[in-house]
Parts: structure tokens; sequence; C-alpha cells
């Protein structure tokens, strides 16, 4: 989970990025401080509106993808085949 602010809002965001055992933050590579443009699709969960995260972009050359981005199927519930073709152009 990510707790991201927009610069001038006070208002904080949860972000479910994925498990940890996926990915843990590290691998993810966002910083507190860092800005991050963030891809995905509302969701309710637990009675809370959070933002699924399908792209996380730090940079031009930086982005951390957990979903696709067509019908938002998650990568870690893909075979190994399936994954090793969205990600071979990382």
């Amino acid at each position: 989970v990510l707790l991201v602010r927009e610069p001038d809002d006070d208002e904080t965001i949860e972000v479910q990025v994925c498990p940890l055992w996926f990915a843990k933050p590290q691998r993810i590579g966002v910083k507190k401080g860092d800005r991050v443009k963030i891809r995905g699709a509302w969701a309710e969960i637990g009675g809370k509106e959070v933002l699924m995260a399908a792209k996380i972009k730090r940079s031009e050359h930086a982005e951390f993808k957990v979903r696709l981005t067509s019908n938002g199927k998650p990568f870690w519930t893909m075979s190994a085949e399936e994954l090793a073709g969205e990600t071979e152009n990382d």
C-alpha cells in the first residue's frame, strides 16, 4: 500500500499496489517525498475508496507495472510465460 497526497491537497489516497510476496517496497522504488504518476482504477475495499495501481511512474525511465491496463489482470496471477511477455521491454 502506498499513501499518496496531491501536492496542493491535504487528502491522502490509498493506493493498492501488489502483494508483498510479489514485490517488496524496495523493488517498487518509491520513497517518501517522491513525485509519482499512477495509472489504475478506483475500487471499494472494506468500505474505503482506494486506487488499484496498474503502473507507477517515478520518472521518464523508471516505472513499475503490476497490472495489465487493458483489463486489470494482476501480474502475480500470470504464468511465467505471460509475465515474461509483459516485462521483457522493461
